[in-house]
């Protein structure tokens, strides 16, 4: 069913997606009053946990809830990537996804907007502007002849995160007028095209969680009441939408994963240096060029771990017939690092675990997941941890809601990212 469904015009599917929040957040907040639309969706609907991609990352999690893969099969494991036969980092795009997203095979008009990894946008039958990454607002929008609406009405594709981290007061400016031009946009283009397939993803969440998520769990902060306020504009947006709909129709309320404190940034480099896995030259500049023959693995963003392999890499040292090996001794030693006499790792997965299809040889050759609030990086340091630079984190913990015909048939007791496309199709 994934990629080939066709709807009955008369039936919308609406998507909205709420950024980085997780299902306890979701939960208390809808019960504590902040979002009481929500709370009336609950009892009409399925509220449930999901799953988020391992490791728990926008650009895999959104690419496996609009396509139904996993990142074996749509080949996106994270941000980052090496190319082919080098050390050179690549930044994947929506042009990389080998799986079509499900408004692509879609007949129906269209409006998908804001949904991360989605840049440059793509022609489709209506309207798409893509979000995070988007560098550019011209390549970010199709049709092309939007443009001159959207930048007339102030559209941002993304809160200034370099202003956003200058003070409190800037960083709920900011958040406040760019979900307020989202929206607006939002209510232009349904008016316009009156789309039989609406996605509307809100990524202020995110912004907030990492910068503020302070701010939720001390109900004593001064600013505790603006990141409520936050909130509860999401609410009021998703009500404004979801009232559009009949009773025929599919609303899905979700995230791509949750959000908790950070305490400490752990550089996995550092260790791999640490423990003789990983040798670097001196000229920084180099960066992952400066992986020197004898090395046996390093890390990228995230807790991806990928062997030094000898026929993928320039200075690749380790064989087919040593990766067996290597690995257990990776596993033993990720086992113990600690940081402040805590350990950092929870779990160590091998790909073939949480990886399937034909992309898995590209896959990390070990996925890590931290202990509570330990953000595992990937910098070229020597430096093994330093305090967290933002106040929240990613983990696992997502969330779906689902307000249709049959829902509770429809929705897994216990659903994953790869399981929203279904959701909507049915």
């Amino acid at each position: 069913m994934v990629g080939s469904w066709h709807m009955n015009p008369k039936n919308r599917k609406a998507v909205i997606g709420i950024d980085g929040a997780p299902f306890s957040l979701i939960e208390q907040l809808s019960d504590n009053g902040t979002m009481p639309f929500l709370s009336s969706l609950r009892r009409e609907g399925i509220f449930r946990p999901m799953r988020s991609s391992i490791p728990a990352v926008s650009s895999a999690s959104w690419s496996s809830i609009i396509t139904g893969h996993n990142p074996g099969e749509h080949g996106i494991f994270g941000f980052t990537e090496m190319m082919p036969d080098t050390y050179a980092l690549s930044f994947p795009n929506f042009l990389s996804l080998k799986r079509p997203a499900f408004w692509q095979n879609e007949r129906e008009p269209c409006v998908i907007m804001n949904v991360p990894s989605t840049y440059p946008a793509q022609p489709l039958n209506g309207c798409h502007i893509s979000g995070f990454v988007s560098p550019r607002l011209g390549k970010a929008v199709y049709p092309i002849s939007e443009l001159p609406t959207l930048e007339a009405l102030g559209y941002r594709i993304d809160v200034d995160a370099a202003k956003a981290g200058q003070s409190e007061l800037v960083l709920y400016k900011e958040l406040y007028e760019t979900h307020t031009k989202r929206e607006e946009v939002a209510d232009y283009l349904w008016q316009k095209y009156q789309p039989a397939v609406f996605m509307l993803v809100l990524t202020g969440s995110d912004r907030v969680g990492h910068f503020a998520w302070h701010h939720w769990e001390d109900k004593s902060h001064p600013s505790h009441h603006k990141f409520l306020e936050y909130f509860r504009r999401v609410d009021q947006t998703i009500e404004s939408f979801a009232r559009r709909l009949s009773s025929a129709d599919t609303l899905v309320i979700l995230s791509d994963h949750g959000m908790e404190r950070t305490a400490h940034e752990v550089n996995l480099n550092a260790h791999l240096i640490e423990g003789g896995f990983l040798k670097l030259d001196e000229d920084e500049k180099r960066k992952y060029n400066r992986i020197q023959e004898g090395s046996s693995a390093f890390a990228l963003e995230d807790g991806r771990i990928y062997l030094n392999e000898a026929d993928r890499f320039p200075n690749g040292s380790v064989e087919k017939s040593q990766e067996e090996a290597v690995l257990d001794h990776l596993t033993a030693f990720f086992a113990e690092i600690e940081v402040g006499g805590n350990k950092v790792i929870r779990d160590v997965h091998r790909r073939e675990e949480i990886y399937r299809g034909e992309h898995l040889k590209q896959a990390p050759h070990l996925v890590l997941v931290a202990n509570p609030n330990l953000k595992l990086m990937g910098r070229l340091t020597t430096d093994l941890y330093q305090p967290s630079r933002l106040s929240g984190m990613h983990n696992e913990q997502a969330f779906l809601l689902v307000r249709a015909p049959r829902a509770d048939e429809i929705v897994p007791d216990t659903p994953t990212v790869e399981d929203v496309v279904a959701v909507i199709a049915t």
